[in-house]
Formats: structure tokens, sequence, C-alpha cells
């Protein structure tokens, strides 16, 4: 999981303009650490944080996989971070014939109000989704090319002009938005232990222990002793002691101190040697049955967030051979009714949503067909506006509804010499 999370990835990121980058911004020294990891500079450049962290069930948010989040804790800055996208554009150099220039197009109004007179974005001001971004103009064209935000609102922190190779000139801007997490983003511990908030509690609505320290994370139990990963248990209790010796414990693995050594010092300074405690119901005040698991564990945010993958569409771009919806999120794209899906609905006996799914809100096509013949395709308009089967003169035209995909089907069969016939009949 360390190569997607975010921390500080290069101390001159407010220089670059790389196409994508995410930077934390209050990243953490884990309490324990090993020596790969000091050998790797993780203490210099961190990509985590220490948060509070309980193992327990609370609520029904929290299966499976998933985490509950103290809001409290994140609207205080915990795991807040900023997502840097940078959008490129060149021109040809004036010695060509079609020469162009940036510059600003008054005539497209709202889609270009955020560039200056030079075409360009102006730096530390708020940038819409679908607002320009560059405008291009091309000598001898009427209308200029205009590079649209295609993302989420941010603000635009720093723009650049220069020249290329090919003696024209490329502009680069680079757009900022803060990300809070929020309900379906992704975190990890640094032993694989992944997961993506399920639900975000107030500090009130949370366990609180004797000390009334309240969890910044409520981690299932369920997703420790079928996956084994005691490093995970273990970093808890060492971090814990080391957050009340203020030493920072080495925990390189066949090298760190005995367990045993380690839970005798927690022991020693007060606390459950098997680092559980008494915690208490945040609605009744009443003390919870069985001790609770909890203390601080180095987390990190990782880069895959709902803003970025949240899709959905009504309707939109259709492929032009099959006249089905497009792929993917970036170009608008329908979502996929696949096989499985087409399972269910035939376990399920709904032929009508089959239908709808498959054919109305997909490519529905209304055929003219040969009553007579049954062959696709053949059906045109003679001189007196009459419909009529080239095949065999038949003059009985049914019309019926299919895909479109069935349609080309059928005619790509016809061209392979394969004459398919279809039969229509009476509702």
């Amino acid at each position: 999981m360390g190569k997607q999370a975010m921390g500080i990835y290069a101390t001159n990121f407010a220089k670059r303009f790389d196409t994508g980058g995410h930077v934390m911004h209050y990243p953490q020294k884990p309490l324990v650490t090993t020596k790969v990891a000091k050998a790797l500079k993780g203490d210099d450049l961190p990509a985590g944080t220490q948060a509070i962290v309980a193992i327990m069930c609370f609520g029904g948010y929290n299966q499976e996989d998933s985490l509950l989040f103290n809001k409290s804790a994140v609207e205080r800055g915990m795991f807040r971070s900023s997502t840097y996208r940078t959008y490129s554009q060149s021109n040809s150099s004036t010695r060509q014939a079609a020469a162009s220039e940036f510059k600003k197009e008054e005539t497209y109004g709202d889609v270009t109000e955020s560039l200056d007179d030079d075409g360009l974005a102006l730096p530390n001001t708020k940038i819409k989704k679908g607002s320009a971004i560059f405008c291009n103009v091309t000598k001898g064209k009427n209308h200029p090319h205009i590079v649209k935000n295609k993302k989420s609102c941010g603000v635009v922190d720093k723009t650049i002009l220069f020249q290329n190779s090919s003696g024209g000139q490329t502009a680069k801007t680079r757009i900022r938005e803060q990300r809070i997490p929020e309900v379906g983003d992704k975190f990890s511990s640094r032993h694989g232990q992944k997961g993506t908030i399920g639900m975000m509690y107030s500090q009130e609505n949370l366990p609180f222990t004797a000390e009334g320290i309240v969890p910044d994370l409520i981690v299932n139990p369920h997703a420790i002793p079928s996956r084994m990963t005691i490093g995970h248990v273990f970093e808890t209790v060492a971090s814990k002691l080391a957050a009340l010796t203020g030493q920072r414990i080495d925990a390189t693995a066949f090298s760190h101190e005995p367990v045993s050594a380690i839970c005798d010092a927690l022991r020693k300074a007060g606390y459950h040697e098997d680092g559980k405690e008494v915690m208490f119901c945040p609605f009744t005040g009443k003390q919870l049955k069985g001790r609770i698991f909890i203390g601080p564990t180095f987390y990190q945010r990782l880069k895959h967030m709902v803003e970025d993958k949240c899709h959905a569409r009504a309707n939109g771009k259709i492929v032009g051979l099959t006249r089905q919806p497009v792929h993917g999120r970036a170009a608008g794209g329908g979502l996929r009714f696949g096989e499985m899906e087409r399972d269910c609905g035939l376990a399920s006996g709904a032929s009508a949503v089959l239908n709808e799914r498959m054919c109305t809100s997909s490519d529905i096509y209304k055929a003219k067909l040969c009553g007579k013949c049954g062959i696709l395709g053949t059906v045109i308009t003679d001189n007196c506006g009459e419909l009529y089967c080239t095949a065999c003169s038949g003059r009985d035209i049914k019309k019926t509804t299919m895909t479109y995909a069935s349609k080309l089907l059928f005619q790509e069969l016809t061209s392979m010499g394969v004459n398919p016939q279809l039969v229509t009949r009476k509702k």
C-alpha cells in the first residue's frame, strides 16, 4: 500500500508540473519504525499519520473491511490532502501557415470567464467543472480550440508559458483541489489492513476510555485473525508504549525487543499489558462488555478516492458502429450491464427489466422487415412511396423492435453468405 499512500512525495512539489500528485497536509513520523523504513527516508518524508485506532464492532457500518471514522478529528485536519492535476496545451509556430496563439474569445461567455486576455487561466482563481483552461485561436478558423476542466472544481494553482522545441508556445496549468476524507475513501495500515470509510461519527457519538480518549478510527476485529497480520497488533502495543515513554521503538523483524518485554514495560507504565482498555458507551455512559484493544497505529491515506471514481449517467454519447453507450468514466460512458447482471435478471424472471436495460435504455432500433421472406435490410420505398422488399418483391412489410447490435449482426452474417430469416408474429 505504501506506493499508493499520500505524503510529501518531493520537497519541490510546489514547483513541479506533474500530471497528477497527491500531498497530505499534516504527515507525521511513525512512533514505531524499522531499519528499512529509515533507510528509505520514511522519517524524512513520511506518508501517513499516527491515529488512535480501536479494534472493535460498533454499529453495523464497519462490516468486512469498512472503517468508522471520527468526524471531529477529520474536521480538525486529520488525513486532509491536496490533489494536483496538470493540463498542457501547445500552439504552432508563427512561421507556419496555420499559426495559432493563446487568446481569449469573448463570444464563448461563461466557458471562458476563467481566462485572462492572453487565453490562459489566472492563478489563485476558482475554476468550475466545464470551464476553460486554455483558449487557442488558429488564424483563418472560426472556432478556437478550448481545453476545458473535465474533472471536479478546484483552484488554479500555477500557470506557465514557455517556448517549445518546434518554435511555438506551450502552456501548462496546474489545478489544486482540497480533499477532505469522506465515506468511501481508502486507508491502510502498514500491514496491508486496507479499508474504506463506512461511516463517520461525531466525537460525542463514539466510545471513550476512562481517560477520555476517543478513537480516530475503528477497525473490525474480523479483519485480523484470518489474515494473521500480527504486525498490526504488535505495532499498536509498541506505539502505545512509545507514546507513554517518549521514545520511538524499532520493530525490525527478527531483531526487535521481545514482545514480552514491551508488554512488561506497558504494565509498569500503568496500562494493561495486552493493550486492551475498558471503554464506555457514548449513549448510556455504561461500561462496554469486554475490554477493547486500542492504541496509536500509523495509518496511510491512499490515492483511491470516491471523488475520482464516483460515476453515473442517464443518457449520453454512443459508439457509432454499435449505437451502444460508450464505456469509461472519462468519456461519460454508461455502466455495463454484463453477463452476470443478465444472469440475475434471468434468475429472477424479470423479463421487462432485462428488456429495458439491454434494449430500450441501450440501443433500441425499429427495423422494417418483409413478412414473406424475413430478410432484414431489403425493404425500400418505390416510386409511389410504398414499401416493398427487393429480395422477394413482397409488400407485406412488418415493423419490429430489436437492438441495433442484433441488426448489425444479421447484416454481418449476410455479408458472409449466411442468410438469416426472421419470422414475425402478431402479439
